[in-house]
């Protein structure tokens, strides 16, 4: 039904500074620039009317999931995605990266100036001898940045530096309904399921203490690609801990990470489903005769712990036979 994830889009307040972070430091590729002019992307993507944008897609070389896009808006947005947020709060969360070594992860952030937590090790359940290290930042325009570290037998042979995007967590409330969303309305497959009870994810991460964590990763294809973690925060007696919605915060021209984009096959199908399971669509489907998007058809819908989310059609014969918006 969709692919993996194809690109966390990040609205930006300096945009060849970031560029410059993700091209120079974790070693992405600019594969695109196009400008946005007003009128095109508005309901797309919830945007002030008249709003004109910049835009720059990064990628690892020869690889088309785990890319980022990163969108300079005009006017510019004051206001920084879920900067008064505490982590355990509902909504988007991050994007995360593997890299190659966490020792080296940690001295490269610090000469940046990126303020990071210290590494963590730990142990994942449900694996045998699989441990991460890790390491949270707070990287530029606000978004939060987590560094794995895989020792072996899990640590990728090839990896060098960094990888593609890995994953971005999303925080839930109700984790039974973002599961039924992603597994059952978009066919993601259910990976792992399991409950971290952990001081050192516990201190990472920010949460308080005694707080159990359910860990919840989908996929839509193997390797570590292009996946979405759903993470739900407990507290001792298996209760939700609740938080501050910022959901309608978390949408550009906001600066941050404001929206997840996915490929599909089919479009018209897909939106079916979100209308028959009640599901917000914030854009229907369109044909947007843009660079960026390829004359291909989009539409953006809200998740239930609503995260913006945008869908392209692959198939171009299907979107040249629509109405171009």
């Amino acid at each position: 039904m969709i692919s993996a994830l194809k690109q966390a889009m990040i609205s930006v307040d300096q945009l060849e500074h970031s560029v410059a972070f993700y091209q120079n430091i974790l070693g992405f590729e600019v594969i695109l620039k196009s400008d946005i002019q007003a009128g095109m992307v508005e309901r797309l993507w919830q945007l002030p009317e008249g709003t004109k944008a910049e835009l720059v897609v990064l990628a690892k070389s020869g690889i088309q999931w785990g890319q980022i896009r990163l969108v300079k808006f005009f006017p510019k947005s004051k206001t920084i995605i879920r900067e008064k947020a505490n982590n355990y709060d509902p909504g988007i969360f991050d994007i995360a990266f593997l890299g190659e070594d966490a020792t080296k992860t940690d001295t490269i952030l610090k000469q940046e100036g990126i303020g990071c937590s210290e590494i963590g090790m730990y142990d994942i359940p449900d694996y045998e001898n699989m441990r991460l290290r890790e390491i949270l930042a707070k990287g530029l325009d606000g978004v939060a940045i987590a560094f794995l570290h895989y020792d072996p037998p899990y640590k990728p042979k090839n990896l060098k530096e960094f990888s593609e995007v890995l994953h971005s967590v999303v925080i839930v409330a109700d984790m039974q309904r973002s599961i039924w969303f992603y597994r059952d309305l978009l066919e993601m497959d259910p990976e792992t399921d399991m409950m971290m009870d952990n001081d050192t994810v516990r201190h990472i991460i920010g949460t308080p203490k005694d707080t159990v964590i359910r860990m919840v990763s989908l996929r839509r294809q193997k390797g570590f690609t292009g996946r979405i973690m759903l993470f739900q925060f407990l507290n001792t007696d298996g209760q939700p801990l609740g938080g501050t919605d910022y959901a309608s915060e978390s949408v550009p021209p906001n600066i941050g990470l404001c929206l997840l984009a996915f490929d599909t096959d089919d479009i018209s199908e897909l939106e079916s489903r979100f209308q028959k399971n009640d599901i917000e669509i914030v854009c229907p489907p369109r044909t947007l005769d843009v660079k960026f998007f390829g004359h291909r058809r989009v539409m953006t819908v809200k998740s239930p712990e609503g995260t913006l989310l945008e869908f392209t059609e692959n198939n171009i014969s299907k979107s040249s036979t629509k109405k171009t918006w």
